[in-house]
């Protein structure tokens, strides 16, 4: 078993896994980025994306939508169950 047959180490697969164009910016840039819990939450976005439904327009003219998002994807430990599991560890 290789790690390469476990996670998908492409780019793309890597910002999509953790959520990376996700706007979590200030949540995860506060007391620090590792050692907490991860969440999902809904959150404001001013882009359309599959998945979220447009809420309203803001002052600006703008629509604004809602997204769900994962805080802390990086928190989540189970791809260390898989590993474990793959490695009989």
């Amino acid at each position: 078993m290789t790690i390469n047959k476990l996670f998908d180490m492409r780019p793309y697969s890597i910002v999509q896994r953790f959520g990376l164009k996700n706007p979590v910016f200030l949540p995860t840039a506060s007391y620090g980025h590792f050692g907490r819990d991860s969440y999902s939450k809904s959150v404001d976005v001013y882009y359309e994306v599959s998945g979220s439904k447009s809420k309203a327009i803001n002052r600006n003219g703008k629509k604004v939508y809602q997204k769900k998002v994962e805080f802390f994807a990086w928190e989540n430990l189970i791809m260390l169950i898989r590993l474990r599991k793959a490695f009989k560890l």
